[in-house]
């Protein structure tokens, strides 16, 4: 069964979702999740995207005002929205979401209530994003660096894993900025990945100033 065709919208929007859920119910103590300063590893800053005489052809650059984001992606985005129900108010999840064949480049906007965010740590709601994804696809996490992007904390993650009997390639950042979570991710089947191309749209993600 192929991994991204005709129910491939519902499937990474429903595992994108996922993460946003387990990211607010990693269910650790701040103590016994947070890392201790003196081996917290030091964040990478990244780079800026690309000029737009620089960007490939057959790619072009988003802009997303809601949001306050620009990135280049090979085909434009269809979005979908949704909301989830908390105890401390609602978390409004949408999804901006690319399909190419057995490949999807995708953000992720979640707007948490300020109660699920304030006085907690970053990382470690980063990080349990990120775990999220892991347990979605029983997968097997082959990178992983600390990232900033103006100021803001952020992780990137690749891993290998199983979906639907099918083996995929995925690789991502997530940002933490307020109480907005930012999550770029590319999910490919293996074998169809294009680590240029993916690299290029994750580099060229942008926060609008």
């Amino acid at each position: 069964m192929p991994l991204l065709r005709s129910s491939s919208t519902r499937f990474l929007t429903a595992v994108l979702a996922a993460l946003v859920i387990f990211a607010l119910g990693c269910g650790k103590k701040e103590s016994e999740s947070a890392p201790a300063a003196a081996n917290a590893p030091k964040p990478e800053a990244v780079s800026p995207a690309p000029a737009a005489d620089e960007i490939p052809a057959g790619w072009v650059e988003y802009g997303s005002e809601p949001h306050g984001f620009t990135i280049l992606t090979p085909k434009s985005f269809e979005v979908s929205q949704d909301v989830t129900q908390t105890e401390a108010g609602d978390i409004a999840l949408t999804t901006y979401l690319a399909e190419l064949d057995q490949v999807a480049y995708g953000v992720t906007c979640n707007d948490f209530p300020p109660a699920l965010v304030q006085g907690k740590n970053a990382q470690i709601l980063i990080k349990g994003g990120s775990e999220g994804l892991v347990n979605q696809f029983a997968g097997t996490v082959t990178g992983e660096q600390v990232l900033e992007l103006d100021g803001n904390p952020g992780l990137e993650i690749a891993l290998n894993g199983t979906t639907q009997g099918v083996k995929i390639f995925a690789k991502g950042r997530i940002y933490l900025v307020g109480t907005r979570m930012y999550q770029i991710f590319v999910f490919a089947e293996e074998g169809r990945k294009d680590l240029s191309a993916i690299d290029r749209f994750l580099k060229s993600f942008k926060l609008k100033t």
